[in-house]
């Protein structure tokens, strides 16, 4: 790390990580790209991964941060994070993913010609045992905007393409604090688009590199598998504060977010109607169904909630479909 304020600021937050956290770790320290600080803020592990981090920062003190603190949720915790970071830009990881190779090195070079409010980069999907799993179809879409400047809206609908994925972009600190953005407390589910929405809001340019710079390790049994009360209510939040935000947007924000407003309503209404929570659709659907942007919008926006249900499935293969060919 140089003198002063790191460049990057690497934001770990980790609960229970023991299995990969050290691989995760072992990835930033390896980088040949030195002026970094990496936060590990260890939200009340129990599994060992606490004495994992404590080695790390009896050997690597100056570039590594260790905060413990009772278990209050990932958001929380990267809270705690962007509070104690000191660098110029903004970077989050999860612990049972990993930086590849010579990333920090080509990111900050992009960031030292280029130094926009956010940078996107690309990421592959590896399984539990580091092996790459199937292919990144949206980049294959992104490519044609490499090394481009946009505005915040194009941002949103052509590069970030509804993939709010807090550890595939760099963050200006310096935006983050002026306008204190932070993460929803006690939200487990789309806690990052709201983030990413809300940071959005303050960008005036934005650029995309072709280049792959994470491994994000998949798990059947993650929790973004698996779809449960809590996520549903998290969900339910993100899309209030959402709405909020559509209506504080100029024209061009309005109709990036509400393509966005629009995803996360269908996930709503999935859950609604496998437990019948029919005000939830309603309320739902009235936001959605007013100039729908998205297929499935416009495909529903005529039918009752009970065809709605028979819907849904065609939908869902239809949209796996179309990313792949599309």
């Amino acid at each position: 790390m140089e003198q002063g304020n790191p460049f990057f600021s690497i934001i770990l937050p980790v609960y229970n990580a023991k299995q990969y956290l050290s691989t995760c770790i072992d990835s930033v320290i390896s980088q040949s790209f030195t002026d970094w600080e990496l936060l590990c803020v260890d939200d009340g592990s129990f599994d060992g991964s606490s004495d994992i981090l404590n080695g790390y920062n009896s050997l690597m003190h100056r570039y590594i941060k260790i905060i413990h603190k009772e278990n209050e949720g990932v958001s929380v915790a990267r809270n705690i994070g962007l509070k104690k970071a000191k660098g110029k830009y903004i970077l989050f990881c999860d612990s049972d993913d990993i930086m590849l190779p010579q990333s920090l090195q080509y990111i900050a070079n992009a960031l030292q010609q280029n130094p926009v409010d956010y940078l996107r980069f690309e990421y592959k999907t590896i399984d539990a045992d580091g092996n790459d799993l199937y292919p990144n179809y949206e980049a294959k879409r992104r490519k044609q905007y490499n090394g481009k400047v946009v505005d915040a809206a194009t941002c949103i609908e052509k590069i970030v393409r509804k993939e709010f994925f807090l550890w595939s972009g760099v963050f200006k600190r310096g935006i983050i604090e002026k306008h204190c953005i932070e993460f929803l407390p006690g939200c487990t589910y789309n806690e990052d688009t709201l983030f990413m929405l809300r940071y959005f809001m303050f960008c005036k340019c934005n650029t995309y590199i072709n280049y792959i710079a994470y491994g994000y390790r998949k798990f059947p049994n993650a929790v973004t598998a698996s779809f449960t009360e809590k996520n549903y209510q998290g969900v339910k939040q993100v899309f209030t504060k959402a709405i909020a935000l559509y209506n504080d947007s100029g024209l061009q924000m309005q109709k990036a977010i509400k393509s966005v407003v629009e995803s996360l309503g269908l996930r709503i209404c999935q859950y609604a109607i496998e437990h019948n929570r029919h005000d939830d659709i309603m309320e739902t659907s009235s936001f959605c169904c007013i100039k729908p942007l998205n297929m499935e919008w416009i495909l529903i926006k005529t039918l009752t909630y009970k065809k709605i249900y028979r819907l849904l499935p065609v939908i869902e293969i239809m949209r796996k479909i179309a990313r792949r060919i599309w």
